[in-house]
């Protein structure tokens, strides 16, 4: 090949070469990059994988077995944030009222310990929490309406006062399960599953005639009743932000709340248990247990919320940081766990979390303004760099090239 032909092949080749440049160059700068998942994107991620369509219920990660407490979960997290009640709804509701009325204890008479209650699994533990979120799932679901099919199914409501009753004690504390000892918590639990059955079947079922001796229930709580707060039970050897807040919840459904004393002296208590300072920055915003247990986790958190919407205190407590360790505490796997850092959560703890973040604001804005750090995108290798550090390098070599060919 003559001087004359290499000349013309070679401007050509660099012709060819810077068309193609340019057109990449304008692609690389013309596409948007991926933008990273926020937190409300993973959320629904995790939600979506743990559904199970065919059971009609949410399960967990590790077993796949469809679960009460997963999908109350669900459930509740759908309704804070709002989506339970677009239509079409985000899950089958039909299919979930079916799951849970599968769910509730209805074996055998009245005299079976786990009779009319709600159990976690297939003949699985029945408890007093359990029950409380049965039915909160049960009422949640009734509570949307225009749905087809939803008419069809019903929850033996009786069955459940029958169990309620079976774990009141002589003290007038119910416990978390039949002939166990009686504490604060469960007591709640009960009195809320009562109230929650009064809301919805008022005087068909007359729910508050099973509360046989509601003078004794108040003597219990008040026998709980410990410094600036209240024990979990009588024997208990400190007060807690759980217990305390339990205590309140429930005396406020027996309409004793506003006249109990040293109410503004318990808030401040649960105020001062805001952790503002810790080794670990995640850690900063969450409740401890109890006096200096530095413990901050989602679950006491997720009580102090509670109780301080309760006393309305919110606007008392540092916000931001409390918003900050809730979201730090969503699990890579894109649910809740109870401390930050943690692989795997469930959607027990993700629906503490969103209720929590609408105490302080509005949940679903909250999530959807926070970019998940776990997610991809964002941070990663930008390909457009990569896009022009080749076409610097063909050019490169084809400099090199034409040196070498003059």
């Amino acid at each position: 090949m003559n001087r004359f032909d290499r000349d013309v092949l070679m401007k050509r080749v660099r012709a060819v070469t810077l068309a193609f440049a340019l057109v990449i160059l304008a692609a690389a700068f013309t596409v948007q990059p991926a933008a990273a998942a926020s937190r409300y994107d993973s959320l629904r991620s995790y939600m979506n994988d743990r559904w199970d369509p065919v059971r009609g219920g949410y399960n967990l990660a590790a077993d796949e077995v469809v679960r009460v407490d997963e999908t109350y979960g669900a459930i509740v997290v759908f309704d804070e944030l709002g989506t339970l009640a677009n239509r079409p709804p985000p899950v089958d509701i039909a299919s979930v009222m079916n799951f849970t009325t599968l769910y509730q204890w209805l074996s055998g008479d009245e005299d079976t310990p786990r009779y009319g209650g709600f159990m976690e699994i297939l003949l699985g533990p029945v408890t007093s929490e359990r029950t409380h979120w049965g039915m909160i799932l049960w009422e949640t679901l009734s509570n949307e309406e225009g749905i087809p099919g939803t008419d069809q199914f019903e929850i033996n409501e009786t069955a459940v006062l029958v169990w309620i009753n079976k774990t009141q004690t002589v003290g007038g504390g119910f416990a978390s399960e039949p002939s166990l000892t009686p504490d604060i918590v469960s007591t709640y639990h009960a009195l809320a599953t009562m109230e929650i059955l009064d809301r919805m079947y008022g005087e068909d079922l007359n729910a508050w005639n099973w509360l046989w001796n509601a003078t004794a229930t108040l003597e219990f709580i008040d026998s709980c009743r410990y410094g600036s707060g209240f024990k979990l039970s009588p024997i208990s050897v400190r007060e807690g932000v759980t217990a305390t807040s339990a205590a309140l919840l429930a005396l406020d459904i027996l309409d004793e709340l506003q006249t109990y004393p040293d109410i503004d002296a318990m808030k401040n208590w649960i105020l001062d248990r805001q952790i503002t300072a810790a080794p670990a920055p995640e850690f900063i915003g969450g409740f401890e247990e109890t006096n200096q247990t530095e413990d901050p986790n989602l679950k006491t958190t997720y009580w102090a919320m509670k109780a301080l919407d309760l006393l309305l205190g919110t606007e008392e407590l540092n916000q931001s940081i409390a918003q900050s360790f809730l979201l730090n505490c969503q699990s890579e796997d894109g649910a809740w766990a109870n401390i930050p850092g943690l692989e795997t959560g469930n959607l027990v703890l993700a629906s503490c979390a969103v209720e929590s973040l609408n105490y302080l604001g509005n949940a679903r804005n909250i999530l959807a303004s926070a970019v998940d750090p776990g997610s991809a995108g964002g941070f990663g290798f930008d390909w457009r760099l990569g896009v022009i550090i080749g076409i610097v390098g063909a050019a490169l070599v084809l400099a090199i090239l034409s040196v070498r060919m003059d």
